[in-house]
């Protein structure tokens, strides 16, 4: 297995705590999103590909807010 993503990436460990919790849901949600078709293999690269993506344009992702209430949807569900 090569390096982690926080080993290839450690500038991620440098972003604010709201931000991580921006990225980790944004990951989690595309990776729910493609599992039952994707192998675990195809699973990390999707994953590599959102955090490469955020990298290179971190306004692209979702507010705090919006991330917050479709982490609080997703328990009440």
């Amino acid at each position: 297995m090569g390096l982690m993503v926080l080993e290839r990436f450690p500038e991620l460990l440098a972003l604010p705590e709201h931000e991580k919790l921006q990225l980790a849901e944004e990951l989690y949600g595309r990776a729910l999103q493609v599992l039952p078709h994707l192998s675990e293999d195809e699973i990390h690269a999707e994953l590599e590909e959102s955090v490469e993506e955020y990298q290179h344009d971190p306004n692209s992702g979702s507010g705090w807010e919006q991330v917050k209430a479709r982490v609080l949807a997703r328990r009440r569900a």
